[in-house]
């Protein structure tokens, strides 16, 4: 339960800490949290295959690993846009995760309904 709970947990950490960043609000608690999340967010990757998990339950921990790979590029890189523009780069993160991991609940989740003729 506590693995296919805490990838939710630390992505909503992750995203509130990338939206209050841009507004200049610092948060040390979210960026310690969510800065050491990488290693755990390696070990929620590799205890959902060998547990099996559905791949909804993998969507957060691809977008803590994705905001990660951008974050870390933007750091040592640099990207040239805007804070506006990452802020909206994450949050297009964020509704991509947000709409995959609805269709994938679905699609796992459907129910054939038939009709009597």
């Amino acid at each position: 339960m506590i693995v296919k709970v805490c990838p939710y947990i630390l992505g909503l950490i992750y995203a509130l800490n990338s939206i209050l960043a841009y507004f200049y609000i610092e948060t040390t608690w979210a960026g310690y949290i969510g800065h050491l999340a990488l290693i755990p967010a390696l070990c929620f990757i590799s205890q959902s295959f060998v547990l099996k998990f559905c791949i909804y339950h993998r969507m957060p921990i691809y977008y803590i690993l994705v905001n990660d790979a951008v974050n870390t590029y933007d750091y040592f890189y640099g990207i040239n846009i805007t804070d506006k523009g990452l802020l909206i780069l994450n949050i297009v993160l964020i509704w991509i995760t947000i709409l995959s991991i609805i269709y994938f609940y679905v699609k796992h989740h459907k129910k054939v309904i038939r009709k009597d003729t």
